[in-house]
């Protein structure tokens, strides 16, 4: 038992170091989920049938770039917007409809900026972690 004990707490030992760099500095979780809405209207269609949200998420995670620098930040848009087409792309494609209530542009555009929120308090606690911000 104690030498299953050791083997176990060694084992945990050489695994430890490999966190993410980031999760070790004071980020509880460097990522962004973004959503994206295939329809936005809930109520009824004209012949009475049951009109829905459909959504799908996609996670970006940031943990390997500066968002305390410009080209950090840049980074982190051009990966939401990515998730956004990549989400967008799969409920196109899953869900596809003849009349859809929005396109997969304003699916998109829908998708990023309700991500907008996310990617500002991650910029922010990056800042605030260091205390270093170009203001960009």
């Amino acid at each position: 038992m104690s030498r299953l004990l050791i083997a176990s707490a060694v084992a945990l030992a050489a695994v430890l170091p490999l966190a993410p760099a980031s999760a070790q500095s004071g980020y509880s979780d460097p990522s962004i989920t973004v959503t994206a809405p295939r329809m936005r209207t809930e109520g009824r269609s004209a012949s009475g049938a049951p009109i829905r949200t459909i959504e799908t998420d996609s996670v970006v995670y940031h943990g390997d770039l500066d968002l305390r620098t410009r080209a950090g930040r840049r980074e982190l848009n051009l990966r939401v917007e990515a998730a956004a087409d990549e989400a967008c792309g799969f409920l196109e494609q899953h869900y596809p409809m003849s009349d859809p209530l929005n396109t997969p542009r304003q699916c998109r555009n829908s998708a990023v900026n309700m991500a907008q929120a996310q990617v500002r308090d991650s910029v922010e606690r990056a800042a605030l972690y260091d205390g270093v911000y170009d203001g960009e």
